[in-house]
């Protein structure tokens, strides 16, 4: 007997899929944090250098230099490899439930079952979690039971960095208008604001500018995507064939190319997760009516 979604997804193999993505997002996160922290702390640390050690402010301006250059190279060769394999692996999770082709010359291959294995096995927390992803889809056929899916994932997705980047701006704004008042307090000159103040912060404005603008613009994009998705559910609400199996796999191709984007911290995740799965609980369930009634 073939399965549905809503089962299918709570299978141990789709289960360890779900374990391996987010084991390789946690390893990715933990080359991000570092380099994140870190710029934080250098920013940090320059008003009270500008307070009680002055003749080190130049030192610290090329400490601030350095770790620009060094924080790019971590992100582009240790923190993006693993948000590829992770993206991959929710790929096959995906394809596994949709049972949708999967696309070699897009994707490439498939993350080899020792890495799924090694992930399992290392992962440590809490696996219930990862159970009824896409929440109950029972009674919906397909092709509309796979479009919801995809659907869930996209508005979930632009909601939480949509959240994420107003945060960040917001911070990074906090903190510049608090080294202006330190500077103004101090009576620094422009160039001593730049040395002490405004180049050792440079990593965080730069780490939160790019972060916060590539949070926002992946959140637009997803807003598109779920957008154009609602126009194809209207339409097979009076055509249902228009739904077909090459619109789901662009869909798709979407998605795989969205996950590989920026990674929102674990704590922002947990912090959100409660309140956008009632509402995505609640907007799956209004749906679920709407197509049942086609």
């Amino acid at each position: 007997m073939d399965l549905d979604i809503t089962k299918r997804q709570n299978l141990q193999e789709s289960i360890d899929l779900l374990i391996a993505q987010r084991y390789y997002y946690n390893r990715a996160k933990k080359f991000r944090n570092p380099r994140l922290y870190i710029s934080i702390i250098i920013a940090a640390s320059s008003p009270l250098i500008v307070y009680k050690w002055p003749e080190y402010i130049s030192i610290l301006g090329v400490i601030g230099g350095l770790w620009i250059i060094l924080a790019y190279i971590i992100k582009a060769y240790f923190e993006n490899s693993n948000i590829n394999k992770a993206a991959t692996i929710q790929e096959e999770f995906d394809v596994s439930l949709y049972k949708i082709p999967w696309n070699e010359i897009l994707v490439r291959k498939k993350i080899i079952p020792e890495e799924i294995n090694s992930a399992k096995r290392k992962f440590k927390e809490n696996v219930s979690l990862l159970k009824d992803w896409y929440g109950n889809l029972s009674g919906v056929s397909y092709p509309f039971d796979v479009i919801l899916c995809q659907r869930s994932n996209l508005v979930w997705d632009w909601r939480l960095k949509r959240g994420y980047s107003f945060f960040i701006f917001a911070a990074i704004l906090i903190y510049f208008i608090f080294t202006l008042i330190v500077a103004a307090s101090n009576n620094l000159k422009l160039t001593e604001y730049i040395l002490s103040l405004f180049l050792p912060a440079l990593s965080v404005y730069i780490f939160g500018i790019d972060e916060g603008s590539e949070h926002y613009k992946a959140a637009i994009k997803r807003k598109d995507l779920e957008e154009e998705i609602q126009r194809i559910l209207d339409n097979a609400s009076t055509d249902p064939p228009s739904i077909n199996i090459e619109e789901l796999r662009k869909i798709q191709d979407c998605i795989y190319n969205f996950r590989k984007g920026p990674l929102v911290p674990n704590w922002f995740y947990k912090v959100s997760r409660e309140k956008y799965e009632k509402d995505m609980k609640a907007a799956l369930t209004k749906l679920k009516k709407q197509i049942l009634k086609t």
